[in-house]
């Protein structure tokens, strides 16, 4: 069987609601698809995985510094053949965009919004990071 690959992804140091979803959507794709977590390397979430559930772990800084970062995503994916990037933190957008645009791939970009959106936002900078986005879960 040809499963798809998808990365569940949520660069979040913190340990909360946020951050226990994307573990637990990583754990329930796995059923069906080839499923990688990608975590940041200062995240609590380590503890929750064990051999049955591939993660990697990211160094990724501020959103000013974050090229490195993105390089090391994009050839995951590259190397991973990753069809989609499930993403949960609003923060790591630009991170994902970013790391899609430097991929050869170019997989599909999906974001769980986990808190409701307070304004509209139809700036620039946020047109070009949603238009490199294919789907925004509510």
């Amino acid at each position: 069987m040809n499963r798809k690959t998808v990365i569940e992804l949520c660069m979040s140091p913190d340990l909360g609601g946020l951050e226990l979803y994307m573990v637990r959507a990583a754990k329930a794709l796995s059923d069906d698809f080839h499923a990688i977590s990608i975590i940041n390397e200062d995240s609590k979430l380590e503890q929750y995985y064990d051999e049955n559930y591939k993660y990697i772990k990211i160094k990724k800084t501020s959103n000013l510094f974050m090229f490195g970062a993105a390089k090391k995503l994009a050839k995951i994916i590259d190397e991973e053949k990753v069809d989609a990037i499930h993403m949960h933190w609003t923060k790591d957008i630009p991170f994902v965009v970013l790391s899609k645009l430097l991929s050869k791939r170019k997989p599909k970009i999906i974001q769980t919004r986990n808190m409701t959106m307070t304004r509209f936002k139809n700036d620039f900078y946020h047109r070009l990071m949603y238009k490199n986005m294919d789907l925004l879960l509510r």
